[in-house]
């Protein structure tokens, strides 16, 4: 009887673990939501993101690699 009993407790603790995460990830969607219909959305999401991911760089922007040693093609 003491099992069953303890097996509860734990079921009903995990259960408040569930309720409280699914109730935090809706106050953020519904905080997202409200950044996205206000318009600073992207602003606040890339502020904390440092100078070399917004744009100068990453594989659209990367110098190409210079090629070393001898060509194929005599001159």
């Amino acid at each position: 009887m003491d099992d069953v009993l303890l097996q509860s407790t734990r079921i009903t603790e995990n259960l408040t673990r569930i309720r409280d995460a699914v109730i935090a990830q809706q106050n953020a969607l519904a905080e997202q939501r409200a950044r996205a219909v206000k318009g600073d959305y992207y602003e606040d999401d890339y502020n904390g993101l440092p100078d070399d991911y917004k744009g100068n760089g990453g594989f659209v922007g990367s110098d190409a690699k210079k090629r070393r040693g001898v060509s194929i093609i005599p001159t």
